[in-house]
């Protein structure tokens, strides 16, 4: 409840202020959390799928020989890829 104040007008209108800036919080922390939410459970898996925050380890690259023309090296064993 409001405080008597000695201006009725001014002391309204900081009520509703007041009242509205607790609203607006309360929007504000729902929509946060409905955003946390979302990125959790749906655009986190999304951007990983895309490659985004990924983490790229090297494989096989122990024995392998430099060529010159290329910046990678070529391993001696061969890959059943296209097999």
């Amino acid at each position: 409840m409001p405080v008597a104040c000695l201006l009725p007008a001014f002391c309204s209108c900081d009520y509703l202020l007041v009242s509205m800036a607790r609203i607006m919080l309360n929007v504000l922390a729902i929509l946060a959390a409905l955003t946390a939410a979302f990125y959790q459970f749906y655009l986190k898996d999304l951007l990983l799928l895309l490659g985004y925050n990924r983490l790229i380890t090297p494989i096989g690259n122990e024995k392998c020989q430099k060529i010159p023309t290329l910046r990678a090296c070529e391993s001696e064993h061969v890959s059943l890829v296209g097999s």
